[in-house]
């Protein structure tokens, strides 16, 4: 039960950190298109 516990908790993380890594990438390729449009300006 404990172990149960103790791997669900991992997976929560796991995919805590892939859902951050993905708003990291987002937030990346939108500053990226923003700096290219005020190049265009």
């Amino acid at each position: 039960m404990l172990l149960q516990a103790g791997l669900s908790n991992l997976a929560a993380k796991r995919f805590c950190n892939s859902i951050s890594t993905v708003h990291k990438v987002h937030i990346h390729t939108y500053t990226l298109e923003l700096q290219h449009l005020s190049e265009l300006f």
